[in-house]
């Protein structure tokens, strides 16, 4: 038993947490795959782990190069033939990024009036654009970006674990978690938000906290400078790194209680709290850089995110029908008043046992981490054949490979913090109790204070990467023959469930897509055409769905045109949306919206100023424009292939 109660209650309390989170990655149909190779992964390091301790720098060197070599090649593969329709956020961030990069220093979208907490990160991307403009399109820039910061992000990792544990292990596992895991490959390096650049953040911040220890007084004043300026950016890019405040205040008090508070750990941790401080009142002179003005009549209050983590309909997460009653309220005011009364309202409706089980199923959404291919991301724009004929098979082997792999984390990690022995009279111990209070401080964020969503659970990776540096006294077993029974079953099984369940649980399919846009409900402006709208699409596999959003009140006729057959399909109109169900093989199409009226119609197409949307440019009235696009979704339905995809998409169309 420990002395240390506090300490237990924090080990037993994150216990808690990532249990929760074990649970909620296997609580799916692919449950069976995704816990045996999570078995499988741990017998490997149990049976494997001392015959790697073994080998020689020069192997492991050797074996690590390789590895990101090869990564390295996946990634650029993946940018090159398997680019994204970016959607909701992401996508209005670069828009807008896009426009001040054009020299057009308007915000013409509503969203920034009523999120402006995203200003930030969108006038940084546009120092990014503007800075590569004349050597790079905006989308190899933002590639460029992407690709550099996960790229930093994976080798300070592995070069901090090294640093911290001296395991060669440790980082052969680290090395095939980012390797062998769509980790790398889908959403951080696919689409450029806020969560990857305070990854890198967060690790820098506290891989310079390890190393204040070791450093004289000038790298300390130089350090000083660095810790704030990340602290600071980190706040601008991301707000809720303001738990850190809270962290490192109960450490101290921790220490105080130890008497171990000392001067080594209270100035770089001093120097955090400033710098996230200066980030509140930073993002106004990043306001006025980007000549971004407020208008409280659309912002929405802290309150409002509070009462929809309370919404018990949508378990706490993202609540469309909370957003829309919001909207009509006039102002931030009146917002925030009408959240009050909502707040108690719903606390008082569920109860404490409510209350409890809502948290519960918050806590198992935030680490349920599956779905990591489809976050803000609408679809490829086109993926080559070969994908499309195998794609069911890649989609189900990331849900298992990912899911089982964050699970293996989630168990080391609670394996490490029962075997180890803290020791506060230790400068590195304090600052894994740090990193330990940092991880409950943004589950309990989310949990019990905000929304909660599967993306907002990542940003404990960088800690848990830190915890498992924690060494303990265990004695592997040595087994080449259980280890290679182990390693094999762990290629197979993945395998052998993704074909099997590409077979049994199809899911639709998006064939082709551009569904970037600002929205209706950002009161994005319609475009008006005189005649003629037209488009190609090249389709690389079969579907039997197709839409596309044009406008609610139109006289438009829209047509699929065959390119091989010059045959021509009119399409339905219902709502916004003109759509056609039947099957439509692959080939080249093109999508023509024909204007029989004498006047200008209105139409929902969207434009940017030097980001290309699609493969083949749009054009109007005759006119062509690369950065213009329809907003069109090609799919395969494997249920029946005729079904509502407005109503099913409404929601998501509406929502973020």
């Amino acid at each position: 038993m420990r002395k240390f109660k506090v300490f237990n209650f924090f080990v037993y309390l994150l216990t808690f947490c990532l249990a929760i989170g074990i649970f909620s990655n296997i609580a799916n149909y692919a449950g069976l795959a995704i816990s045996l190779l999570a078995i499988f992964i741990g017998l490997i390091s149990y049976f494997f782990n001392t015959y790697i301790e073994k080998l020689s720098f020069h192997t492991v060197n050797i074996i690590i190069t390789i590895s990101l070599i090869t990564m390295i090649i996946i990634q650029l593969a993946v940018l090159k033939f398997l680019p994204v329709s970016i959607y909701h956020d992401p996508y209005r961030v670069l828009s807008q990024a896009d426009q001040l990069a054009a020299g057009n220093f308007h915000w013409t979208t509503t969203y920034f009036w009523r999120y402006p907490n995203n200003v930030p990160i969108t006038y940084f991307l546009y120092l990014w654009l503007n800075l590569t403009k004349t050597l790079f399109s905006t989308n190899l820039a933002l590639w460029i970006l992407s690709f550099l910061i996960l790229n930093s992000f994976i080798l300070l990792t592995l070069k901090l674990a090294w640093q911290l544990s001296k395991r060669k292990s440790l980082i052969i596992g680290l090395t095939a978690f980012f390797v062998l895991t769509p980790f790398s490959y889908t959403y951080y390096l696919q689409v450029f938000y806020t969560d990857l650049p305070n990854f890198l953040l967060l690790l820098l911040i506290f891989d310079y906290l390890f190393k204040w220890d070791s450093f004289n007084k000038s790298q300390q004043v130089i350090t000083s400078i660095s810790i704030f300026l990340l602290a600071c950016i980190a706040y601008l890019l991301k707000p809720n790194i303001i738990i850190l405040i809270p962290a490192i205040l109960i450490l101290w008090l921790l220490l105080l209680i130890k008497k171990q508070l000392k001067k080594q750990l209270l100035i770089p941790s001093t120097i955090i709290i400033l710098g996230l401080t200066l980030g509140l009142t930073a993002t106004n002179g990043i306001y006025q850089l980007s000549n971004f003005k407020e208008n409280k009549s659309f912002e929405f209050p802290k309150t409002s995110w509070i009462a929809m983590g309370l919404n018990e309909k949508y378990r706490g997460t993202y609540a469309s029908e909370d957003v829309t009653k919001e909207v009509k309220l006039k102002n931030e005011a009146q917002r925030q008043t009408y959240d009050k009364a909502l707040i108690a309202a719903r606390i008082k409706k569920l109860g404490f046992s409510g209350l409890i089980k809502l948290w519960i199923q918050k806590l198992a959404i935030l680490l349920n981490v599956g779905d990591i291919q489809n976050w803000y991301n609408g679809g490829y724009r086109n993926a080559p054949g070969w994908y499309q004929k195998h794609a069911q098979f890649f989609a189900k082997v990331s849900i298992i490979t990912y899911s089982a792999s964050c699970i293996s984390i989630f168990a080391a990690v609670i394996a490490r913090l029962f075997r180890y022995k803290l020791n506060l009279k230790k400068y590195k111990d304090q600052i894994l109790l740090l990193s330990i209070l940092t991880i409950l401080g943004y589950l309990a964020f989310h949990t019990l204070l905000w929304e909660s969503e599967p993306r907002y659970g990542q940003v404990i990776l960088p800690m848990l990467f830190i915890l498992l540096t924690l060494p303990i006294k265990k004695k592997y077993h040595q087994s080449k023959q259980v280890g290679i029974i182990a390693l094999c079953l762990a290629i197979i099984t993945p395998i052998f469930f993704s074909y099997y369940y590409a077979k049994t649980n199809k899911n639709d399919q998006i064939i082709a897509a551009q569904r970037s846009q600002l929205s209706v409900q950002y009161h994005a402006k319609s475009s008006t055409i005189q005649s003629l709208l037209k488009q190609r699409v090249r389709l690389n596999a079969e579907a039997n769905y197709f839409s596309v959003q044009i406008h609610k009140q139109t006289e438009l006729k829209v047509y699929l045109k065959n390119l091989s057959t010059n045959s021509y399909y009119a399409l339905k109109h219902k709502d916004d949306i003109f759509y056609l169900n039947r099957k439509i093989k692959a080939g080249n199409y093109e999508i023509i919206a024909v204007n029989p009226a004498p006047t200008k119609q209105a139409v929902n197409i969207i434009k940017t100023y030097n980001y290309y949307l699609a493969p083949y440019p749009l054009y109007i009235d005759g006119k062509k424009d690369f950065h213009s696009s329809f907003i069109y979704t090609f799919v395969y339905d494997y249920k029946n292939g005729n079904y509502d995809w407005l109503k099913l998409n409404k929601e998501k169309r509406f929502g973020k």
